[in-house]
């Protein structure tokens, strides 16, 4: 099961991935909680490329996360704070793994699909990318409640809502690749590395391409086998 959130924390490490500025230095123990939804996708980054210790990411994430939570509450037809505090949830999930997870990851599946009720459109139709691979990777009954046709439905929307997005094509290029559906898996890789630059999401930018590469790189390994 640990494998599985760990793959759940690389997606959602690559969707909130950006370069804006840092809302908080990254060595100091008291920091202002993010009060916006853009400071809380800055704080994450911060989370991700300015901690280099996972126990200090953990640390912070507990912080963060109850914030994120109420934030959601106060807001609550607000698509962006529910996608906020989906993805504290998810993010913790994918640090922690384990059965304990299982929370988390159910916490963020409820932030997420009422963040997709308000705007599924938000930042490239995100919420459903991520709530495809959180179906995906999450065990199925009795354990969790992975279901393969709810993560398909989810990619799926992504695609309609962002035909040449980043994150809609990438997350269902994984989908095939770990479904072994190379030839089709490589096309969306293809379409993905063609998405419009992020001018505000260089890093993400920049570790998604390197890791279309491998994708495709690892595909085209495979199938001159």
């Amino acid at each position: 099961m640990e494998t599985k959130f760990r793959t759940l924390y690389q997606l959602v490490f690559l969707l909130l991935a950006s370069c804006t500025a840092l809302h908080a230095s990254a060595n100091s123990e008291d920091f202002v909680l993010p009060n916006t939804v853009t400071e809380m996708r800055t704080e994450l980054d911060v989370v991700n490329f300015d901690l280099k210790d996972k126990k200090g990411r953990i640390e912070r994430l507990k912080i963060l996360l109850p914030h994120a939570e109420d934030l959601a509450k106060k807001n609550e037809d607000n698509a962006g704070f529910q996608m906020m505090a989906g993805f504290y949830n998810a993010q913790y999930a994918g640090y922690t793994g384990g059965v304990g997870a299982l929370k988390y990851a159910k916490a963020a599946r409820k932030y997420l699909e009422k963040s997709t009720e308000i705007d599924p459109s938000l930042y490239g139709a995100s919420a459903h990318s991520v709530l495809g691979t959180i179906y995906y990777q999450v065990p199925g009954w009795p354990i969790g409640f992975g279901d393969k046709k709810k993560a398909l439905k989810n990619y799926q929307t992504a695609l309609q809502l962002s035909p040449n997005g980043m994150d809609a094509n990438f997350t269902y290029g994984e989908y095939l690749f770990a479904e072994k559906k190379y030839t089709e898996a490589k096309t969306y890789f293809e379409k993905a590395k063609l998405a419009p630059p992020r001018k505000e999401r260089p890093k993400a930018d920049v570790y998604a391409h390197e890791t279309l590469q491998k994708y495709i790189a690892e595909i085209e390994k495979r199938l001159s086998k």
